[in-house]
């Protein structure tokens, strides 16, 4: 008889299985939350007189971020993946329709964009924690990094496809004519609409995938099936003091973690902030060299995720965290790129490039997470080193919030370009310590 996997209940072949409608479901999913990721911010930015509402809204969105995934490691320890994963679509749809149907009753949009890049924004605190939990839960554990790209992969071709479909549509009237028919931008509304009716799509194949054991119920043998394997106790009181003593019992896994998520926080404030102040300032055509910016983006992370997936790096610790500062090197580079460099050429070749940077570190961490980190207290785990990507970004949004870098982006470029070049020294400090103790 095939052998179950310890977290699941079914055979080796159907968690394969599992793993394609999975994938199937998080590229639907993928294309509604790129497509919301792009012309949400940008409508907001492009509709305020400054870049400092903006500013002020996403700090406080950032700040309540900090509480919120404490929670949300908590809720994801403590129920099954797969109806986390089915909630979520289901209210990530009714969201998104009810905010388009309140812009079509004369609500302020701007409040409602405001809303709506809230609630993605904490809804990534649960969706990426239970998301790994479950696909631990799939794999051996010599092939963390190949399950990894497989998400990567997955996740930048439906970010690239929606990025890139906002842009278009948004943009569509910069075009002009199109065999003599004149084309029309689309306003959010319409866009919240197709992206709520994508997120009830890819309730489909969610359903498909295998049921997890539930964390709130014992497992126990059974005397009359003698084929039952033992299986990972979970405690039905799920605390943050576990996850704790877990980080104290391993100092080097907070310390790799904490550098290692100094360039996504880098990032996030990039994508949602300074770039959009950057293509308002220096080009013409904003919504155009933003949306395909984020498509390069995602193209230079598939590219990389593609590579990784054959990588030999799996399972070997200290080729994996050289990897980490190599990427986050060029991470720095590309910042300071952009820093001396402002042209919308150069601006969409970087953009390739920090995605080729970004997703090599994402895999990378989240593959040596994975190798590292129990899976009873994965999502806990995840979250307390989200915390401290959180106070490192309202670090930066504090800084680069500055009325003298909101006129003159290039100079919040060059700041990110010194911390993340300070992540990558910090990884490098740690790598070494690490060593040393083995």
């Amino acid at each position: 008889m095939t052998p179950t996997l310890p977290y699941l209940n079914c055979s080796q072949k159907e968690s394969k299985r599992s793993l394609r409608f999975l994938l199937g479901a998080l590229l639907l999913s993928g294309i509604a939350q790129g497509m919301t990721l792009v012309a949400v911010p940008w409508f907001i930015v492009a509709h305020s007189t400054s870049g400092e509402l903006w500013n002020r809204a996403y700090l406080i969105i950032t700040a309540l971020i900090l509480p919120w995934s404490w929670f949300a490691g908590k809720l994801v320890d403590s129920y099954r993946k797969k109806d986390i994963f089915i909630a979520e679509y289901i209210l990530g749809g009714l969201t998104l329709m009810a905010a388009s149907i309140l812009c079509r009753m004369g609500i302020n949009m701007l409040h409602i964009a405001l809303g709506v890049f809230a609630y993605n924004y904490f809804l990534f605190n649960i969706h990426y924690p239970a998301l790994y939990a479950y696909v631990q839960s799939l794999y051996a554990k010599e092939d963390y990094i190949q399950a990894a790209s497989s998400i990567e992969i997955q996740g930048q071709i439906s970010n690239m496809l929606g990025g890139v479909l906002a842009a278009l549509l948004m943009g569509a009237g910069s075009f002009g004519d199109f065999f003599g028919v004149k084309l029309a931008s689309w306003e959010l509304k319409d866009v919240l609409l197709l992206d709520g009716m994508t997120y009830l799509c890819a309730l489909v194949p969610i359903t498909m995938i295998a049921r997890d054991k539930s964390p709130r119920k014992k497992e126990r043998r059974s005397g009359t099936n003698t084929t039952l394997e033992k299986t990972t106790i979970h405690r039905e009181s799920v605390s943050f003091s576990e996850a704790i003593d877990y980080l104290r019992e391993n100092p080097g896994l907070l310390l790799i973690g904490f550098a290692s998520y100094l360039l996504f926080a880098a990032i996030l404030v990039e994508g949602f902030y300074v770039s959009l102040l950057y293509v308002r300032v220096y080009f013409e055509s904003g919504i155009v060299v933003y949306g395909f910016g984020e498509a390069f983006f995602s193209f230079g992370a598939l590219v990389v995720g593609g590579v990784l997936a054959f990588t030999t790096l799996r399972n070997n610790e200290s080729r994996t965290l050289d990897a980490l500062i190599l990427s986050i090197g060029l991470g720095s580079l590309c910042f300071a790129c952009l820093a001396f460099w402002p042209n919308s050429l150069a601006f969409v070749s970087t953009m390739f490039t920090l995605g080729i940077a970004n997703a090599a570190t994402r895999v990378l961490r989240t593959s040596y997470l994975m190798q590292r980190v129990r899976h009873d207290v994965y999502g806990r785990v995840a979250n307390i080193l989200t915390s401290s990507n959180v106070l490192a970004r309202l670090f930066l949004l504090g800084l680069v919030g500055h009325g003298g870098m909101r006129d003159e982006p290039r100079l919040a470029f060059a700041l990110l370009a010194g911390v993340v070049l300070t992540g990558a020294i910090l990884l490098t400090v740690a790598r070494f310590r690490y060593m040393q103790k083995k």
